[in-house]
């Protein structure tokens, strides 16, 4: 890729950004990563952007996820049409680890970030989990407590992920500890 000054990369179209302007009044996406695979000659980046998940406590909420979009240059992308999101394994983990004030509220993860790194024959992801948990009875709002936590993800494609059964953070940080929060 050749950088001959300041140009605008396009991501566009990032999945569900025209539902979820449509609801909300606005997309805005503020994570996204980019690696480039030797292995298959190709960059690859994740973009966040928003998604519900069926089946959870809060199935009617819109989630941070990424999307996983791929470059031959790093400069004309194309989505891969599939999202990576947390599925309800993550939401219990997030039910029973943090330190919630209020256990009759529903808790739910959500995926940050997903950055991205090739190891011999397996693309390495880091899922940067946030959890919520709690209500901010101050300011109306859903989330008081949050917390992020990185846990391991392998690929042999880049698209189709595979993470341990067991939701074990890689990174830790519970609660009390230097890092959390």
């Amino acid at each position: 890729m050749r950088v001959t000054g300041a140009q605008p990369i396009n991501l566009h179209p990032i999945a569900n950004s025209r539902e979820w302007a449509a609801l909300h009044g606005g997309f805005v996406s503020d994570q996204w990563r980019v690696m480039y695979d030797p292995v298959r000659r190709e960059y690859r980046a994740t973009v966040k952007t928003y998604s519900p998940l069926a089946g959870s406590a809060v199935s009617a909420k819109w989630r941070r996820c990424v999307t996983i979009m791929t470059s031959p240059d790093g400069e004309h992308w194309q989505p891969t049409g599939r999202l990576v999101e947390t599925d309800l394994a993550f939401d219990t983990y997030v039910a029973s680890h943090a330190p919630r004030q209020h256990p009759e509220l529903p808790a739910w993860s959500e995926l940050h970030d997903l950055p991205l790194q090739r190891y011999e024959g397996l693309i390495v992801g880091f899922y940067n989990i946030l959890s919520v948990f709690d209500e901010d009875g101050a300011g109306g709002k859903e989330i008081c407590g949050a917390n992020s936590e990185h846990f391991l993800a392998w690929s042999r494609d880049g698209v189709n992920w595979s993470r341990t059964e067991q939701r074990t953070p890689i990174i830790p940080a519970p609660a009390g500890t230097d890092y959390w929060d």
